[in-house]
């Protein structure tokens, strides 16, 4: 996760020769260098008067990079995007970008810093098309995450694959592209099989990003967590698919369960010392009706008293409803970055864009 500090600011826009911006998430431009300023067209002065999303991108890619940096805000991953810019005097031009965030001690983010690179040439511009008709997206970093496209239907019948999908799974990507060992639907745990499918469908109905997490069975029977954000898009045709990304969480929701298991048992073991503390003043409750001279004996019950209030608040600080947790999870499965989103139908930004 990068930090968040002004000397980190001003080193990128001195030293960096390629183009550079640094821009808010909500679209304001911070700083830039002057190599990015003269790919526009602009004075550097002139774009920090603009925003980056409204001003400077064409309302076709404006979805499509907010998704992106969603995506990173999440994952804390850098992204490659392309995309195009406008320029000052209304031309566009082709680009291709690194995207990443600057986050601040609470996880949110401050900043994205943005590497720019002309597509100059006609092969390279062909070659990129070709990698945007087909879904490529390279994920920098060694977090296992596959990229997908998928058709709506309940098999999620796989059209493209990219990235650690037989490292996830076990299967090739040609064992599951058009189905032809298993689909990805089959793999999907079957307890899990109703709710995914209930979510992806409210998804593609609202038109709306969404992410999931669910299990599934490897090919060699290992039962694995994964979490999904996706979003429903639909081509030019009317046919409706699903792309995003899925990635390994194992080990996080392994994590899960050990401390869920370490509270529960500190729970257990609190309210049991908050019994045997109830019978052992009760006991001596009792033993001090019997004794004439009974001060020291309600001096304990005061201190075992006072012992168990902060028992009580010590309880109620461990406790977790973990059931409730896991219901309230299914309940808000739309969640990229704690908005709701209601977005028009969007055309993929794999297809049909020229």
């Amino acid at each position: 996760m990068a930090k968040d500090s002004g000397t980190e600011k001003n080193k990128h826009t001195r030293t960096e020769a390629e183009p550079f911006i640094l821009v808010k998430p909500d679209g304001r431009i911070i700083s830039c260098n002057e190599a990015f300023a003269e790919l526009l067209g602009y004075d550097q002065d002139e774009l920090k008067e603009l925003r980056w999303d409204i001003d400077l991108t064409p309302p076709e890619w404006v979805n499509d990079e907010k998704q992106v940096m969603n995506n990173i805000a999440v994952t804390d991953h850098p992204n490659m995007f392309v995309k195009e810019y406008i320029r000052k005097d209304g031309t566009r031009i082709a680009v291709e970008q690194l995207i990443n965030a600057i986050k601040d001690r609470r996880g949110e983010v401050q900043y994205y810093y943005v590497f720019v690179r002309e597509i100059k040439g006609k092969n390279e511009k062909m070659d990129i098309q070709r990698k945007i008709e087909r879904g490529y997206f390279s994920l920098m970093g060694h977090w296992p995450v596959f990229a997908y496209r998928c058709v709506n239907d309940k098999d999620w019948t796989m059209k493209w694959i990219h990235g650690d999908f037989k490292k996830i799974t076990g299967y090739d990507i040609k064992e599951v592209i058009d189905n032809k060992v298993i689909s990805w639907g089959k793999m999907i745990h079957p307890d899990d099989i109703e709710r995914t499918w209930g979510v992806a469908e409210v998804g593609m109905n609202e038109s709306r990003p969404f992410q999931q997490e669910y299990r599934i069975v490897t090919k060699d029977g290992k039962i694995k967590w994964v979490l999904e954000m996706n979003m429903g898009v639909v081509n030019s045709k009317g046919e409706e698919f699903f792309e995003g990304f899925i990635t390994d969480i194992s080990e996080r929701k392994q994590a899960e369960e050990e401390l869920k298991t370490i509270l529960v048992n500190c729970h257990n073991t609190l309210k049991e010392q908050y019994r045997l503390s109830n019978k052992v003043i009760y006991d001596l409750q009792a033993l001090a009706d019997q004794e004439p001279n009974s001060e020291k004996i309600r001096q304990c019950i005061k201190t075992m008293l006072c012992i168990q209030s902060r028992t009580c608040r010590v309880i109620d600080s461990v406790y977790i409803d973990f059931d409730g947790l896991n219901k309230l999870a299914q309940e808000i499965e739309f969640i990229f970055d704690g908005k709701s989103y209601f977005y028009p139908k969007i055309t993929s930004i794999f297809s049909d864009r020229r």
